[in-house]
């Protein structure tokens, strides 16, 4: 129990440091990745779904202490897209296979990038009352959201075969004679 707690604790260190030092000194497309929401997804795949909102609110709350915008605004998006998630998800997929796995991911980061933009419009709105600023920057956000979905799934994928070849919890993705 203790041991997996422990393990839990540091995959979400590295996520953390990931998310807030290395991330940002990435080139271009490169500084799109984010493994919070694809740690999240295959936490909640192979795991519970449940719990992976449990780790959304810790691992927010770790985030949100380098966020720019206010407290609990990283919380709110990563807890309330894993919910939903659950809600949709749960009950239309049984498989877990390659392609279930990127819609989730696809899905994870529409949903967490949404909230964000609507969460910063509203911190922008509330803070400076400068509607202009508010809109560019909502509209700014959503230009990097295709190509973040394409690198996003490529790496789950990687991951998924990684997985796949190395453990036994995800069925066959690939055609056997």
């Amino acid at each position: 129990m203790t041991i997996t707690i422990i393990k839990n604790f540091f995959l979400i260190l590295i996520v953390v440091v990931w998310e807030t030092a290395m991330r940002r000194l990435l080139p271009g497309w490169l500084a799109s990745i984010n493994l919070a929401i694809i740690f999240l997804v295959y936490f909640g795949i192979l795991k519970h779904f449940r719990m992976s909102i449990i780790y959304a609110v810790i691992l927010g709350a770790f985030l949100d202490l380098y966020s720019p915008v206010f407290f609990g605004a990283k919380i709110i998006s990563l807890s309330l897209t894993f919910f939903i998630i659950e809600l949709i998800f749960t009950r239309l997929f049984t498989n877990r296979s390659v392609y279930a796995v990127s819609l989730f991911v696809v899905v994870a980061l529409i949903l967490e990038s949404a909230i964000s933009v609507g969460l910063k419009f509203l911190f922008l709105l509330i803070k400076n009352s400068q509607m202009d600023y508010a809109l560019w920057s909502a509209a700014f956000h959503w230009q990097y959201w295709a190509l973040a979905s394409v690198i996003n799934v490529a790496i789950s994928m990687v991951v998924f075969l990684l997985f796949y070849f190395f453990s036994n919890q995800f069925k066959n993705i690939l055609l056997q004679r």
